[in-house]
């Protein structure tokens, strides 16, 4: 068994050795963490992936003069945490005609068609199922990042994130609902150089 500790939430996590190099959910947050490769050529820490990844994706390899951009954070909005009291009601109103259901599927969807990517150099997000919109900021024009959390979230460890850059007047990349969303703003001000 590979023993190691997921980046997100800190939470021990043992995964089988055949899974060396893999991804696997984390029980606690469901970030998905890339399993440690044990003879010390893997990165010193594991990669943590968004919970819908599942099975990992080969990429074409970069050209020799241009740097890759890895994946240090993808997430998707927290559904429950963010708005516990809406989802009570939610499920309040299930018996109503399935008005509830269909409340809960609409809110689902939105969850999922929202993901907030952070790379060595840019944070992408990324909205939409079929039209789709892509929001890409580079950390070196980042001049402000914004995080707001009210009681309740505070409590349940999530949060709104909002970056803006020196090119643009207002918030460029907005997006509510993300885990340790302190973390993630120090993520990106670790890479702004």
């Amino acid at each position: 068994m590979i023993e190691y500790e997921c980046p997100a939430c800190g939470a021990a996590m043992a995964s089988p050795a055949a899974m060396a190099g893999r991804e696997e959910t984390c029980p606690s947050c469901s970030a998905v963490c890339r399993v440690p490769v044990p003879d010390g050529r893997a990165r010193e820490m594991p990669a943590v992936l968004s919970p819908a990844a599942a099975a990992p994706v080969a990429a074409a390899p970069a050209p020799a003069a241009v740097p890759t951009d890895q994946v240090l954070w993808r997430c998707r909005p927290a559904m429950i945490r963010n708005h516990p009291i809406d989802f009570a009601i939610c499920c309040l109103l299930i018996p109503v005609a399935g008005l509830g259901l269909l409340l809960l599927l609409a809110w689902w969807l939105d969850c999922w068609a929202t993901r907030l990517t952070i790379t060595e150099r840019r944070t992408v997000l990324r909205r939409g199922i079929l039209a789709r919109s892509t929001n890409e900021v580079r950390h070196a024009d980042v001049r402000n990042i914004q995080v707001r959390q009210g009681i309740l979230q505070r409590l349940l460890g999530v949060g709104r994130i909002e970056i803006a850059t020196a090119g643009h007047a207002g918030v460029e990349v907005s997006v509510a609902g993300i885990a340790h969303p302190r973390w993630v703003a120090d993520l990106i001000r670790a890479r702004q150089t």
